[in-house]
């Protein structure tokens, strides 16, 4: 197993908040493999409240969905992308036109993702992540799955 990161994300449909674990498949590139829920989720955050989640590192690079990602805990999405606006990552059915359950920005799926905000640590673990601002993102970006090998 490779090093793994969460990146905190928000279900598009119902605005709870789960993480996606990526692991490393190899220099520069990163599979969302499983998701996590945390045992007790933080009040909802939107345009008036703080919008980045804790956010210490970033990860660049390709990213996929391998193909046993479980998706969406909520929706069952089995996809993402990241918002230009606030820099957050959302779940993603497949629509072209979405808005960011952060900051409610609306848009359109545009490129591909080439970094995202890692939380720092896997929910549920003791420790409490800060919120720190997530610089803003160019694009909104959905990620792709990698090619079917069989």
């Amino acid at each position: 197993m490779g090093t793994q990161t969460g990146v905190l994300t928000r279900c598009e449909s119902t605005q709870r908040l789960f993480q996606m674990v990526f692991e490393a498949q190899g220099p520069g590139v990163w599979s969302a493999r499983r998701v996590l829920v945390p045992r007790n989720e933080p009040p909802q955050v939107g345009p008036s409240g703080p919008s980045a989640p804790p956010s210490p590192s970033q990860l660049a690079g390709q990213f996929l969905v391998a193909p046993d990602y479980p998706g969406c805990p909520y929706c069952r999405a089995t996809s993402f992308w990241r918002c230009q606006a606030c820099g957050n990552a959302n779940c993603w059915a497949g629509a072209s036109a979405v808005t960011c359950a952060w900051c409610q920005l609306a848009g359109f799926i545009t490129g591909s993702i080439d970094h995202l905000n890692a939380a720092g640590v896997l929910l549920n673990a003791p420790q409490r992540p800060r919120v720190q601002s997530a610089p803003p993102a160019r694009q909104l970006a959905p990620a792709r799955r990698p090619p079917d090998r069989s």
